[in-house]
């Protein structure tokens, strides 16, 4: 369900029995070639209860064949604070993200309308062949196509808004 397009992105809110909900956001900000493939930017927008709102982008190419994200560049913002670049060295110690396609490996509940904050969408509703986790995904919402998760853990995620026209929050780098 990867559908990298720019200025598209997706707000989630994170719950937990007994925590407080996070809110969460992920957006496509940009493009850029990154040795020979193209690559784009992704934001993260976290509100840690501890620290404020911290805003990540990273710079990935995805190999959908592999069903690895790798990580070429990152920056990072904390509250009241500058912008900072990761250092390459650590950028590249780190191993290619192995992501899952839940399509691939669950088992299809069929087709279901689930409503969320930020509307009604037709989805396809999956378990995971353990029961631990179902998920509820549709193309309508990019880039990750989710629209909501339940894990037996406890722990809920649901869209709370599609994001149209993302920018890019960290400015200074």
């Amino acid at each position: 369900l990867w559908q990298p397009t720019v200025g598209a992105g997706a707000s989630y809110e994170v719950s937990k029995a007994g925590q407080p909900k996070q809110p969460f956001e992920f957006a496509v900000i940009g493009t850029e070639k990154v040795q020979g493939r193209n690559g784009v930017w992704v934001e993260f927008t976290i509100a840690a209860e501890q620290i404020g709102v911290m805003v990540i982008k990273e710079l990935v190419a995805v190999d959908s064949a592999k069903m690895q994200m790798q990580t070429f560049k990152a920056v990072i913002q904390l509250p009241g604070r500058p912008p900072m670049q990761l250092p390459d060295e650590m950028i590249q110690s780190q191993q290619p993200f192995n992501f899952r396609d839940v399509r691939a490996e669950g088992v299809n509940l069929g087709t279901q309308s689930v409503t969320t904050p930020a509307g009604v969408f037709a989805c396809e509703h999956y378990r995971t062949k353990d029961g631990a986790s179902e998920f509820w995904v549709s193309k309508q919402v990019t880039p990750i196509g989710l629209v909501k998760s339940v894990q037996k853990a406890g722990q809920t995620v649901v869209l709370v808004k599609v994001v149209t026209n993302a920018k890019d929050k960290i400015s200074g780098i």
